[in-house]
């Protein structure tokens, strides 16, 4: 018979035994745990390892073919150091370089002049598994991306980095079947706070400052990549202008002049402009108020032979009348106004361009190192024209069309956009 000291000593005994197991059983039961939460841990990092690589691939890529904008014949070599600067910023870890391609060999985007190819490849010791084997995880990513037709424009801004590069402001109205597009990567690169601002794209490689004035069919793109210069494949004139002198037509007279080479032009008349090439070598075309400028098929060339850096502009005013359209062949065919690529920008090189109602300007300006200023006027025709400068300002009440005759040379500035093949 037990006693109850006995019965005590076998409870105590019991207790402690299946405390024990508890014990036991729990440490056992943590051990599969553990080894699903860190598979889990690995399984998400190497989704992330791998989404940075192809991300990179994808920059990479991207950045590539827009370089391949500013001219199609880059070689492989060339694409290679902004495809490596736009993996690096986007990638933190290491990555071995297996192919910069442009015009790929292989994949979509085969012998494509506009392409470009991208191959990484990195390894990563996984968190969990890494405890257990030094074994590493091999991963690759491959991506190409080529340029595209995208948009026609009709204004293009080539500033870097300025604010307010293209300006569409005040009481402007601005109505274009075209778009305006800035290559400035500053906020507000774009400012569109018009009065009525009636486009179909706002494209700009920084962003864009709107205000009420846009309508609701206008395409905001921001953070796009930089369009290239769409005249770059003008030749930089070097005409013999030696004795050229200045031309002035003055208050109440009417004259014509021939195309060749003057210092300066001035028109406080009437003045018309046979058909050709003007090259104004170091001076200004100026049309002063209540004078006229006429001109079918003529292209103004600004240069200046002794300081290529300084070439002159254009400038008429609100009470002028100007009617001129560009030449529609030869090398400046299309092209109205034309200022050497060589300028360097300062405050005193701005094209203004406006007059009455009865004024026209057909085809484009062109003043890579210079500011336009356009302002419309009711009725003004400009049913034709095309603006690609440093910066560009528009006001008044600017109304493009951009519908050009056949056979002017005229025409909106094609613009690509870089897209993901795969």
């Amino acid at each position: 018979m037990l006693t109850i000291r006995r019965v005590l000593r076998v409870i105590r005994t019991t207790l402690v035994d299946e405390s024990a197991n508890t014990i036991m059983l729990a440490a056992l039961s943590i051990v599969p745990i553990v080894g699903f939460v860190g598979l889990g841990i690995d399984t998400a990092q190497l989704v992330m390892w791998k989404r940075e690589l192809r991300n990179a691939a994808d920059v990479g890529a991207q950045a590539g073919a827009s370089a391949k904008l500013a001219s199609s014949n880059v070689t492989s070599l060339d694409v290679s150091p902004f495809v490596r600067k736009a993996v690096g910023y986007n990638l933190s870890g290491a990555v071995t370089f297996k192919t910069i391609e442009s015009t790929p060999t292989a994949g979509p985007g085969v012998n494509d002049p506009y392409a470009v190819r991208v191959v990484l490849s990195s390894s990563h010791e996984m968190p969990f598994m890494s405890m257990f084997t030094q074994k590493v995880v091999q991963m690759q990513a491959e991506s190409t991306a080529s340029a595209f037709s995208g948009s026609t424009f009709c204004m293009v801004a080539l500033d870097p980095s300025a604010t307010g590069a293209l300006s569409i402001t005040g009481s402007a109205s601005l109505s274009m079947n075209c778009g305006a597009a800035s290559n400035s990567r500053a906020s507000g690169s774009i400012t569109a706070t018009g009065q009525y601002i009636n486009v179909p794209d706002l494209y700009t490689v920084g962003t864009v400052s709107t205000g009420s004035g846009i309508t609701s069919n206008a395409t905001i793109a921001n953070k796009m990549f930089a369009l290239p210069d769409p005249l770059s494949n003008l030749p930089v004139p070097a005409p013999n202008c030696s004795g050229a002198s200045a031309w002035w037509t003055k208050n109440n007279y009417t004259q014509t002049i021939q195309p060749g080479c003057y210092t300066s032009i001035r028109s406080s008349g009437s003045l018309t402009l046979s058909p050709g090439v003007y090259y104004i070598n170091g001076g200004d075309f100026q049309v002063d108020g209540q004078a006229s400028v006429s001109g079918s098929g003529v292209t103004l060339v600004f240069i200046n032979t002794n300081n290529s850096s300084a070439p002159g502009k254009f400038s008429s005013t609100g009470t002028s009348t100007v009617q001129l359209s560009a030449s529609t062949s030869g090398t400046y065919a299309g092209i109205l106004m034309y200022q050497s690529r060589t300028a360097a920008y300062n405050n005193q090189t701005t094209f203004t361009l406006t007059g009455t109602s009865n004024s026209s300007y057909q085809g484009a300006i062109y003043a890579k190192g210079s500011m336009v200023q356009f302002t419309g006027n009711a009725g003004m025709n400009t049913a034709c024209f095309q603006i690609a400068a440093r910066y560009v300002s528009l006001g008044g009440n600017t109304n493009v069309a951009n519908n050009c005759p056949t056979g002017s040379g005229a025409g909106a500035f094609n613009g690509k956009t870089v897209r993901l093949l795969a």
